[in-house]
Formats: structure tokens, C-alpha cells, sequence
């Protein structure tokens, strides 16, 4: 009886006020059933997305990069090192993203961002740890540092994206991680000391420019000899990434790997 009448209230709730795809704006009616748990990367905005949309949320998978991870635009072969890793190598040992950053992924991450949509922030770093379990899952990460915000755009936004992304990771959700020692989130490891313009405004030259010295290290004993996952919201050129990677390897870390939750294909 009790089922039935949540169902009711649900039925009644929807009709009164209708949910609104965060991708495009439509509105569609929620599934009926709760998708907690699932690890299907569609299934956990199925709640935030119109079936339509839903269809755009596209996991990157192989053949990529083995380096930058770029998923390559033939479906057929092996991963292996894309042209732009052969001809300017960057300092990080790999970089990995959950989704493939399209129109819809696009729309998404500019609500997220942009909107102040932050209650995709559960399903969106849900989505994000996945990927991490997938692609380290027997490599041990130490910590975690999220690419910082400039104290400006800080207050502007009022959040850091990518730390909203991954502050979740130390509760129950992080079920591999239960079994293994977990990596220790470091919020303000980095800091960023320059205001630059935004990244999307600029062509690939333009923004190692742009962010060139853009970052300082707050405490270089942390992060002695240690394996460091940089984690952001989109990989375009990997300028920010790089630059960051640069500072923490400079400073005394061993590894920095690049986790972000989309990843740009751009063209040759």
C-alpha cells in the first residue's frame, strides 16, 4: 500500500511540477524507479536528463591515447600514442576522463558551472569515480588535488567545480576504495596566484600563454614523492592540467596523473 501510494504522489508531483531536462530545458517525466547503485554512466543523470539527451552522454573508451587519453575517432585497434603526445610530450604520466565532452556534455557542464547547478555534482563525481576505479584500479594514487580557482572567480562562482566533483569520494559511494587504502583529498595544495581570462576564449598557443605561471604549491612537504591524481572538469588542450602537473612535479612528487570528467575531441 505504501508503494502504491508513493507512486500516486510521484504521478501527482510530476504533473503539478514537471522536471526539466538540465541539458536542454525540456521537460520529461523522472523514471519511476531510483537508479542508486548503478555505475551505468547514463543511468545516474537519468534523473537530471531527457531520455534524448540521456543519449548523448557518451563514455570514452577504447581505442585512445595511452598517453593524454583521446578517444580516436576509429572505433577499430589498440590504444596507442596520438600524433599531438608524439610531437610535444607533456610532463604527466597519463590522462584519463569519464565522458566524452559533446553538445550535451557541454550543456551540462556550463549548467554545472555556469548556473550554479550544483546538485549534479553526486551524480556527475559518481560518474567521475567510476572512471577512476576503471582506469587505476591497481595503481596506488596518494592524493587527490582538484585544479584550483582563482580566488576572484571564487567568489563569483561561489564553488570550485572540481573539487564539488570529488569531496564525495571519502563516503560509502567509494565502494573500491573501501578495500584499499584511499587516496587523501588535498583541497588547497594549489593555489591559484594569477587571474587569467577564461580558458575557452582562447585557441590552443593562446592558453599554455594564458596559464603559464598561473599556480603556486602552498606546502611541498605534502607531496614528497607521492603519486598525485589532478582532477578537473574538462581536458580541451591540457594546458591547465600540464601546467599544474609541471608545478607538482617540480615540487618533489613523484607521478601526477590527470583524471577530468570530459574529455574534448578536437580536430586534427
Amino acid at each position: 500500500l505504501m508503494g502504491l501510494l508513493h507512486r500516486l504522489y510521484r504521478i501527482a508531483h510530476e504533473t503539478v511540477f514537471p522536471t526539466r531536462c538540465l541539458a536542454c530545458g525540456e521537460f520529461f517525466r523522472r523514471p519511476d524507479r531510483a537508479i542508486t547503485g548503478d555505475t551505468d554512466d547514463a543511468a545516474l543523470l537519468a534523473a537530471k536528463l531527457c531520455p534524448a539527451c540521456l543519449q548523448g552522454v557518451v563514455r570514452v573508451a577504447s581505442p585512445m591515447c595511452s598517453i593524454c587519453g583521446l578517444p580516436f575517432i576509429g572505433r577499430q585497434g589498440q590504444d596507442h600514442i596520438c600524433g599531438e603526445c608524439i610531437r610535444s610530450p607533456g610532463v604527466f604520466a597519463k590522462a584519463r576522463a569519464a565522458l566524452v565532452y559533446n553538445q550535451t556534455l557541454k550543456r551540462l557542464v556550463h549548467c554545472f558551472k555556469y548556473q550554479g547547478k550544483i546538485q549534479l555534482a553526486a551524480a556527475l563525481g559518481e560518474i567521475l569515480l567510476v572512471a577512476f576505479e576503471r582506469h587505476w584500479e591497481q595503481e596506488r594514487i596518494d592524493l587527490v588535488v582538484p585544479v584550483p580557482l582563482h580566488p576572484k572567480r571564487m567568489r563569483k562562482r561561489g564553488f570550485n567545480q572540481a573539487y564539488l566533483l570529488v569531496h564525495r569520494w571519502g563516503l560509502p559511494m567509494a565502494r573500491s576504495l573501501a578495500a584499499r587504502p584511499g587516496p587523501v583529498l588535498q583541497r588547497d595544495l594549489i593555489i591559484r596566484t594569477r587571474y587569467t581570462v577564461p580558458q575557452t576564449t582562447l585557441g590552443r598557443r593562446k592558453r599554455a600563454e594564458n596559464i603559464k605561471n598561473a599556480f603556486a604549491l602552498t606546502d611541498c612537504g605534502r607531496i614528497k614523492n607521492k603519486a598525485i591524481l589532478l582532477v578537473d572538469d574538462v581536458y580541451t588542450t591540457g594546458a591547465t592540467a600540464g601546467e599544474c602537473a609541471r608545478l607538482l612535479l617540480d615540487g618533489g612528487a613523484r607521478q601526477v596523473d590527470i583524471l577530468t570528467l570530459a574529455r574534448a575531441v578536437l580536430p586534427a
